[in-house]
C-alpha cells in the first residue's frame, strides 16, 4: 500500500517549516542536503531532519488528481507510483485529531470523549481480555424471543443464556448465519464462503484509558475466546491469501493500487500512520458510534468528510475502495463509523507490514529520520520499534479463514452453546400484548409469548414486523445489492499474482469502488477469489441497474481471463450491508438511543455494530455489560399513568394540491381514543401553528398519531390526508423533545412532545 502524509509536530516546528519551505524546489534542495548525512552521525543530528524527501521518492511536479469520482487511468499495471505530493506545506503539518487523541502527553490533549463509559473499565476489560462477565438479571425478564438466526441474533442468544435467560431463536431460512453463505464443493468437500469469510491475524487492544495500547497476534480477544471454545466441537482454522491487483487488459499484476497512484509515498505513509492511530482509538469504543465516543469522528460525519477534515485522503481512498470491494457500495457517503469499524480489524496487519517495509519502525538513524517526517504515533508504536513483536507481525498472513466456512462456524456456535433455534420459522408479526409480555407470530400462525423480544433481522425485513412508530429505525437504513457467484472452469488457470484474492482493473474503477457517489452497478465482476487453486473461482460484482444478464457478462469476463468453459455452481444475490448515510445518521442514532428496550423490544445488527464479526462480537458484548439492551428506566417509561403535551409548531415545503394550489393544512392528533385538531390555514406551503394540547393517558397508552390534512373546500369534495405518523411519547420524564418529521410526499413538520408521569387521569 505504500507510505506517507500530513505530519503533526509542535507549533514552533510548524512555524519553522512554514517559513523555510515555501515551495517544492526549496524542499527538494533541503532533501538533497539531508541525504548526505551518514548513519554514524550522533542521534542529535536527527532532530534537524525535517523532511528527507529523497527517501519517499518525491522527484516530480505533477498535480494531484481531484478527490472523489475519478477517471480510470490507462496502463495502471505499468505505473509503480506517480511522483505526486501535496504542495501546501501547512496541509502536511496540520494538527490531527486522532494524533492528538492518542498522544495525551502532547499539548495536554484529552484522550477520549467517552469518559463515562470507559471509567468503569468493564467494557474495556472485556475487549482487552475476552472475558465477558455478566450478572444475572434480577428483573421480570426471564424469557426472550429472538427474531433472526444471523450473527447478531445468535450472539445475543449466547449472552442471554450466560445470564440465565431462556431464549428461542426464530430463523426464516433452513440454516443459521444470516448473510454468511458457504457453498461446499461436493467433489472436493472444500468450503467456499460467498460473503463473510475471514478472521483477522492482528488486533489492536487498549490497556488503559490514557491511550496505552498494544498489538495482539490473532483476532480480537472476545472473538479469539469464542473460536477456541468452538474448537472443542470441531472448528478448524486455515490460512487464507491476501489481496492483489490485476490489470485484465495488460494481463499484469499492479504494484500500486490505481486509486493510490495520485499520492506520493510520503503522503501515503503519513495518512496510514493516522489510520493506525484511529484504529487504536476506536478499539476502545465498540459499535459504529464508538468513533464518536472515542473522539475520532464527529456525529453524522461521512467517511469522505472525515478524510478531508483530517487531511488523510490517501488513507480514506484506500479504506473506501476496500469497503466497497467487499460489497458495501456506499463507503464515502455513509457515516464514517461504518467504514472504520467494518474494516479496521482487517487492514491493521497490512498497514503495519507496509510501513515496516520502508523502515518506519527501525530503531536506527534512518527510522528516526522517517518518523520525524510523519505524524506522531500513539504508544502502540513503541513495541514495534523497541520490541520483538514486529518480527512476528511481518510473518503473518493477511487473514485466516475457517475450514468449515462461516456457515459451519455458526452451526458449531449453536451446538457449543446449546441454543434453541427454530429453523424455517418465519416471523410475520411482533406486538405488545400486555405491560410485560410481547407476542411473536410466525407465518404458520403459531404464537409465542415472551417477556422481551430481540429484533436481529435487517431493518428492511424488520419494517414488515414492527409498529409504524418504529419508522425512525428502518426508514434511515440503506443497502446496495451485491452478488457473488461460484464457478468451475474445465481447466485451472493461475493468475500471475502473489495472492489468490484478485481485484480486477479496470473493472473495479468502472464500478467506482471508493468513489464519492458510490458504486456503479455495471453487472460485471470486479474481483475473483481462487482460494484453493483447484479450478473453483468465486466472483463478486454489483448487478446491473437495468437487469442485465450477469451470467453472460461475467462468463465473457472469465473467458477473457483464460478460464476454459466456466460454469455456474452457486449464485447468491443479497441486499447488504445495512448502513446509514451520513446526513441521516444523527437522527437514526438519537431515535435508537431513545427507543432501545422500550416496548419490550431490543434492536441489534450491523447497522449498530459494524459489518464484520469481530465488531459485532465486541459491540453486542458491550450491550449486555452496560445493560443498554433494556429500557433505561422501565419504571418511569412504562406502567404509569400521566400526561402528554403535544405541540404542533410548524411545517415547511408542503406540496401543492392536484390543481396546483397551495395546501390548506390542519393537523389532527389521536391519543388512545382522544383527539384534538389545530386551526387550519388557507393556501399555505409553510404554516406556523405554535399550537399545544395536553392529554391524560393511562398506564397502557404509549403512542400517539399525528395526521396532517389538506382541507378541500369544494362542494361535495373530501379532505385529503397528506401524512400520518405514529410517535412513541414515553421517554425522559418532564423533558420537552422537539422532532422534525419528514413528510410524504414532500416537506417537513416540527412537533414537540413532553411526557409527565404520575398524574392520575381525570375521570
Amino acid at each position: 500500500l505504500g507510505a506517507a502524509s500530513s505530519a503533526v509536530q509542535d507549533e514552533s516546528r510548524t512555524e519553522e517549516l512554514s517559513g523555510s519551505c515555501k515551495n517544492v524546489k526549496e524542499m527538494m534542495q533541503k532533501a538533497e542536503k539531508m541525504s548526505s548525512i551518514h548513519a554514524e552521525e550522533p542521534d542529535d543530528a536527527v532532530s534537524n531532519l525535517e523532511f528527507d524527501f529523497k527517501v519517499w521518492g518525491l522527484e516530480g511536479d505533477a498535480p494531484s488528481a481531484p478527490n472523489g469520482d475519478r477517471e480510470c487511468p490507462a496502463n495502471a499495471a505499468e505505473i509503480e507510483q506517480s511522483p505526486v505530493y501535496v504542495h501546501e506545506i501547512d496541509i502536511l503539518w496540520k494538527r490531527s485529531l486522532v494524533g492528538c487523541k492518542l498522544s495525551p502527553s502532547n499539548n495536554g490533549c484529552k484522550p477520549f470523549g467517552n469518559d463515562a463509559l470507559l471509567a468503569e473499565h468493564k467494557v474495556l476489560k472485556a475487549i482487552r481480555t475476552g472475558e465477558v462477565k455478566l450478572k444475572a438479571t434480577d428483573d421480570a425478564i426471564k424469557s426472550v424471543g429472538i427474531v433472526g438466526g444471523g450473527p447478531s441474533g445468535l450472539l445475543s442468544a449466547k449472552f442471554l443464556r450466560d445470564i440465565g435467560i431462556e431464549t428461542v431463536v426464530f430463523e426464516a431460512e433452513n440454516k443459521v448465519g444470516g448473510k454468511a453463505d458457504t457453498w461446499t464443493d461436493p467433489e472436493s468437500g472444500k468450503a467456499h464462503d460467498m460473503a463473510t469469510k475471514w478472521i483477522p491475524t492482528l488486533s489492536a487492544v487498549f490497556d488503559e484509558v490514557d491511550g496505552r495500547g498494544h498489538f495482539v497476534i490473532g483476532p480480537p480477544p472476545i472473538q479469539r475466546k469464542i473460536i477456541d471454545e468452538l474448537k472443542e466441537v470441531g472448528l478448524e482454522e486455515q490460512l487464507s491469501g491476501g489481496f492483489s491487483y490485476f490489470d485484465t487488459d495488460a494481463n499484469l499484476q499492479i504494484k500500486v493500487p490505481p486509486i493510490l497512484q495520485q499520492y506520493s509515498k510520503l503522503k501515503m505513509a503519513g495518512d496510514f500512520v493516522q489510520g493506525l492511530n484511529a484504529f487504536f482509538a476506536i478499539a476502545a469504543c465498540p459499535g459504529v458510534h464508538g468513533v464518536v465516543d472515542c473522539g475520532v469522528a464527529l456525529p453524522g460525519e461521512s467517511t469522505e468528510e472525515w478524510g478531508r477534515r483530517l487531511g488523510i485522503e490517501a488513507f480514506t481512498d484506500m479504506l473506501c475502495e476496500y469497503v466497497d470491494g467487499l460489497g458495501d457500495g456506499q463507503a464515502k457517503k455513509e457515516f464514517v463509523g461504518y467504514t472504520l469499524k467494518s474494516r479496521s480489524y482487517f487492514l491493521l496487519v497490512t498497514i503495519v507490514q507496509n510501513l515496516a517495509k520502508v523502515g518506519v519502525f527501525e530503531d536506527s538513524i534512518k527510522g528516526k529520520a522517517l518518523r520525524a517526517t510523519l505524524p506522531p504515533m500513539g504508544r502502540w508504536a513503541e513495541a514495534l520499534i523497541t520490541g520483538d513483536i514486529l518480527h512476528h507481525i511481518m510473518a503473518l498472513p493477511a487473514t485466516v479463514m475457517f475450514k468449515q466456512g462461516y456457515s459451519g462456524f455458526w452451526d458449531l456456535f449453536v451446538k457449543r452453546y446449546q441454543l434453541d433455534v427454530r429453523l424455517e420459522s418465519r416471523v410475520s408479526a411482533v406486538r405488545k400484548v400486555s405491560k410485560h409480555q410481547t407476542e411473536i407470530t410466525t407465518s404458520s400462525g403459531d404464537t409465542h409469548t415472551f417477556d422481551h423480544v430481540f429484533i436481529a433481522v435487517p431493518p428492511a425485513a424488520a419494517s414488515t414486523l414492527l409498529p409504524s412508530h418504529y419508522k425512525g429505525y428502518y426508514e434511515n437504513v440503506s443497502t446496495v445489492p451485491i452478488e457473488t457467484v461460484a464457478w468451475r472452469a474445465a481447466q485451472h488457470v493461475k493468475f500471475p499474482t502473489s495472492e489468490p484474492n484478485v481485484l480486477f482493473y479496470p473493472e473495479s474503477c468502472e464500478s467506482n469502488l471508493g468513489g464519492s457517489n458510490g458504486a456503479v452497478r455495471t453487472g460485471k465482476a470486479y474481483a475473483l477469489a481462487d482460494e484453493y487453486r483447484d479450478g473453483v473461482y468465486v466472483s463478486i460484482g454489483y448487478p446491473g441497474e437495468h437487469g442485465q444478464e450477469w451470467q453472460a457478462s461475467q462468463h465473457q469476463q472469465l473467458t477473457k481471463l483464460g478460464l476454459v468453459n466456466p460454469t455456474v455452481l452457486h449464485a447468491t444475490r443479497r441486499d447488504w450491508p445495512s448502513v446509514v448515510l451520513a446526513p441521516s445518521y444523527t437522527t437514526f442514532h438519537d431515535w435508537v438511543e431513545e427507543n432501545q428496550g422500550v416496548d419490550g423490544l431490543t434492536l441489534v445488527g450491523e447497522e449498530f455494530s459494524g459489518n464484520n464479526i469481530p465488531s459485532l462480537m465486541d459491540d453486542i458484548a458491550s450491550l449486555f455489560i452496560t445493560q443498554r439492551w433494556k429500557a433505561p428506566n422501565p419504571v418511569l417509561v412504562h406502567g404509569q399513568a400521566g400526561q402528554v403535551k403535544v405541540g404542533i409548531i410548524s411545517a415547511d415545503g408542503l406540496k401543492d394540491d392536484h390543481w396546483g394550489n397551495p395546501a390548506d393544512p390542519y393537523v389532527v392528533i389521536h391519543v388512545c381514543g382522544q383527539w384534538a385538531q389545530t386551526p387550519g390555514f388557507d393556501n399555505q406551503r409553510s404554516p406556523v401553528w405554535n399550537w399545544e394540547s395536553t392529554f391524560d393517558v393511562d398506564e397502557d397508552c404509549n403512542h400517539l398519531t399525528v395526521q396532517l390534512w389538506d382541507e378541500d373546500s369544494w362542494f361535495l369534495g373530501s379532505n385529503d390526508k397528506y401524512h400520518e405518523e405514529d410517535l412513541a411519547f414515553r421517554s425522559v420524564p418532564d423533558e420537552t423533545r422537539t422532532l422534525t418529521l419528514k413528510l410524504s410526499p414532500a416537506g417537513t413538520m416540527v412537533v414537540s412532545l413532553r411526557w409527565t408521569p404520575g398524574t392520575a387521569p381525570r375521570t
